[in-house]
């Protein structure tokens, strides 16, 4: 499917530099795999959840955070002419998949929270990436430790509440910092929730790399990426809306790849 741009690129991509940055596994064979090709193909991402922990994570809050994470990158692209991209939830066996979000213990990667890799389906094409987040990770600081919380915890496990919670978080630009204060929750315990974690990796799953310079020495794209290093998503993740750097780097990774007209 192809899009017309309908803004000019003067103003979507501002001359002045910016953190953002493009994965170089786009150059590789595996980088079929990211979200930006699902999108501009087929204008749908199809998912599926797989939850180990049962009794710590609800899959309806799970579901929910997922969608609205992917909301929150798709909401820039409308100035791309990319609208109404449908989002469904499949079986993990769908040859449709083009998410796979797995929550529980993770015995591949134990000493990662989170992590994002490319998957081949039974053909041997890399079709979709899988997202997971490591319940059993635990990280101490001092006397302290903390670990994966659903984050319809901080919503009196009301989902209806959760969905509002989460609309207001992206609406009144709410970093982890004022979050956690309102609510007089250390900020810690919000870090390690899904939701944010979430919005995360899936500028992973879209096509960005980490923009803080330890990853991006080895992740990044140098011809599709900026110096510069303000906070992000991509970044530091402290979060819950996408900031400046993020939305343009969402918008320079899809315009990479639609034709204009």
């Amino acid at each position: 499917m192809k899009f017309l741009f309908i803004v000019a690129i003067s103003v979507l991509f501002p001359t002045f530099a910016w953190a953002w940055g493009l994965s170089e596994a786009l150059n590789h064979p595996w980088g079929k795999a990211r979200l930006v090709f699902s999108v501009i193909n087929g204008n749908s991402i199809n998912y599926c959840l797989q939850i180990a922990d049962t009794g710590l994570f609800q899959d309806q809050s799970i579901s929910q955070q997922i969608e609205k994470a992917l909301h929150l990158w798709l909401e820039p692209l409308r100035e791309l002419g990319i609208h109404n991209t449908i989002i469904s939830r499949v079986s993990c066996d769908s040859p449709l998949l083009n998410l796979w979000v797995k929550v529980g213990p993770d015995a591949d990667f134990p000493s990662l929270y989170a992590y994002n890799k490319e998957q081949k389906n039974a053909n041997g094409a890399y079709t979709y990436t899988k997202v997971t987040l490591n319940t059993s990770y635990i990280y101490k600081t001092g006397s302290k430790q903390y670990g994966t919380i659903d984050f319809i915890k901080f919503a009196n496990n009301d989902l209806n509440r959760q969905k509002k919670e989460m609309d207001l978080l992206s609406l009144k630009q709410m970093t982890l910092a004022k979050f956690s204060a309102t609510r007089n929750i250390d900020w810690l315990a919000v870090y390690y929730s899904p939701y944010k974690m979430l919005i995360h990796e899936f500028g992973h799953s879209f096509g960005l790399c980490d923009a803080y310079s330890a990853q991006a020495i080895d992740s990044c794209d140098s011809k599709f990426s900026s110096r510069d290093q303000p906070p992000s998503i991509m970044r530091d993740a402290k979060f819950f809306y996408l900031t400046g750097d993020d939305i343009i780097g969402i918008r320079r990774l899809f315009a990479r790849y639609l034709s204009p007209g």
